[in-house]
């Protein structure tokens, strides 16, 4: 993630938590907010796409933002002028973290499905069916007398508006896992939930206490932030992910495969497993007969980063070697996958073709620390002649698993020059380029898939997640089945200043990208070749249906 930064020792005032606002602090908020909108009028690269697609107009949200502020008497009140004006960007990377430590969580996970709240995760070490004799499947109706309709709809509206099934399932996922780093209203200790069972008509009351953590930051806090030393060069990491969706990723138990991230899938296998990946190994991968004879493997991708990128592609690479060999067709798994490194994401495409893979360009936020870094960069690159030098310069001969050599050398070369021509040029916006240079994504040396492949995306599919099946589409290399992604186009900045809010950092996208044809990822995401959405009888019976359709489909594909 690309960090700009203002000072190496940053001090953030985090006001009272009592009630009562005083004219200084709201000038001093008033202030901060200006500053922010500058940053959005200077850095938000989809300024101009969200004028133009969602009539955006930064001044009037600001504006809106200010008068909130003005009359707001709490800290949640003037924190959520903030978070609203963030959210009129309708933008899954623009998110935020207030120093907070307060959350309250419920030990279950639901959806909304055909209009109705149902249960999909029940944690029974702390709701055993003794206590919580509820299944999943079972509908939820009201929380406190309060309808869970209503609750979802406030959910929804902290978020902003954006994709509609995107927001709904990010609501889902909120109703039981609160943040007071994410402004959430908190709940009380204790709640009554009106459950209907899936074939019953009267509904039945219990009464289940939240998981809650106090605030414990009050006052003034400290926040040390360390810059790395300009002598030592560093390859920027480029990130795709939606901060909102990370916000959930290990708040769950591991047993939880709903949630965001989560390793192992909540589908079903399609088939008996006659080979499949350890337990330990990052990908869950498996390969199984059809009822056409034919063998067909499948992987799981949860997310596009990892602790170690490396050991993940190398991992990776090892499965579709194997699956090459062997299988007659490919299906990619990637539902509700938050995203993550661009050259992670890039090293794993490069396994599934023999040919180079064009990829999206993007219009970037240029400024002047990227000028900087790359003047002193090229004269690092400029005696790079051979494989091996890159490899010097770089500090290793891959990044995220995406292979650095002389050729990789050269095209970061050419970026940065155009970086620099466009600076001077005046642009802080630059015309449509390949990140770091890469136009192309060249087949793996060692592992390339050539069989049919067929991928699953859902509407939690963010950024990364977006991107991936972007790429294999955009050079029909895959059949992309599902419904529609997200649409977080771009790549992640994130900005951290003293301020008044209480406000440890907020993002936004970095660039906007387009793809072959054009069109941008940004709100529009990427449409399946063949759409497929899980009914209210998929979730209630193991996704029956859902699974038939996805097996006719890969028959079809693999004749």
């Amino acid at each position: 993630m690309k960090f700009i930064t203002l000072l190496s020792v940053l001090i953030f005032s985090l006001t009272s938590f009592a009630q009562g606002i005083s004219k200084d602090q709201k000038d001093r908020l008033s202030k901060d907010m200006n500053f922010i909108g500058e940053i959005f009028a200077n850095y938000y690269a989809p300024k101009e796409w969200k004028e133009n697609h969602i009539q955006w107009d930064l001044g009037k949200e600001l504006q809106k933002a200010q008068t909130q502020i003005q009359k707001s008497n709490s800290v949640k009140e003037y924190r959520k002028a903030l978070v609203d004006f963030l959210k009129s960007t309708a933008d899954y990377h623009v998110g935020f973290n207030f120093f907070s430590t307060e959350t309250a969580t419920l030990p279950f996970q639901v959806k909304t499905v055909e209009g109705k709240t149902i249960f999909i995760f029940i944690d029974r070490n702390k709701l055993p069916l003794t206590t919580f004799p509820f299944q999943p499947g079972d509908e939820l109706l009201s929380m406190n007398g309060e309808s869970v309709s209503q609750i979802l709809n406030v959910l929804k509206a902290e978020m902003g508006n954006n994709v509609p099934a995107t927001d709904t399932s990010m609501a889902d996922l909120s109703l039981a896992s609160r943040s007071g780093r994410r402004n959430n209203v908190m709940p009380s200790a204790v709640v009554t939930l009106s459950i209907l069972r899936a074939q019953s008509k009267n509904p039945v009351d219990v009464q289940i206490a939240w998981d809650y953590n106090p605030e414990e930051i009050k006052g003034e806090t400290l926040s040390l932030q360390h810059n790395p030393s300009e002598e030592e060069f560093k390859m920027p990491t480029l990130m795709m992910t939606s901060p909102d969706a990370l916000s959930f990723l290990g708040s769950q138990p591991q047993a939880n495969s709903f949630t965001v991230g989560a390793r192992n899938s909540f589908l079903p296998d399609l088939g008996t497993r006659i080979w499949q990946t350890e337990a330990a190994n990052i990908f869950d991968a498996y390969i199984y007969k059809n009822e056409a004879g034919k063998l067909i493997g499948v992987v799981r991708i949860a997310k596009y980063y990892e602790l170690d990128h490396t050991l993940a592609s190398n991992e990776f690479a090892k499965i579709i070697s194997h699956f090459q060999k062997v299988t007659d067709g490919l299906l990619i798994n990637q539902l509700n996958n938050p995203g993550g490194s661009v050259f992670y994401l890039y090293s794993l495409a490069s396994m599934l073709t023999d040919t180079a893979m064009a990829v999206p360009k993007h219009r970037m936020v240029i400024e002047p620390s990227d000028i900087k870094s790359a003047i002193s960069t090229l004269a690092l690159l400029k005696n790079v002649k051979t494989d091996e030098d890159a490899v010097k310069v770089f500090n290793g001969n891959q990044i995220h698993g995406y292979p650095v050599n002389f050729a990789f050398a050269m095209a970061y070369k050419d970026f940065l020059r155009f970086q620099i021509a466009e600076w001077n040029q005046g642009k802080r916006i630059s015309s449509p380029y390949y990140l770091s240079g890469v136009d192309k994504i060249n087949p793996h040396p060692a592992a390339r898939y050539t069989k049919p492949i067929i991928i699953l995306v859902n509407e939690l599919d963010f950024s990364g997640g977006d991107f991936f099946p972007a790429i294999l589409q955009d050079n029909k290399r895959v059949t992309v089945v599902g419904t529609r992604t997200a649409g977080a186009g771009g790549y992640v900045g994130s900005f951290a200043f003293p301020n008044s809010f209480g406000l440890e950092s907020f993002s936004f996208t970095g660039s906007l990208a387009e793809r072959v044809n054009s069109n941008p990822i940004e709100n529009l995401g990427v449409t399946p070749d063949i759409p497929l959405e899980m009914t209210l009888d998929d979730y209630r019976n193991n996704f029956s249906s859902y699974m038939k359709e996805v097996k006719a489909i890969i028959k079809q594909q693999t004749p």
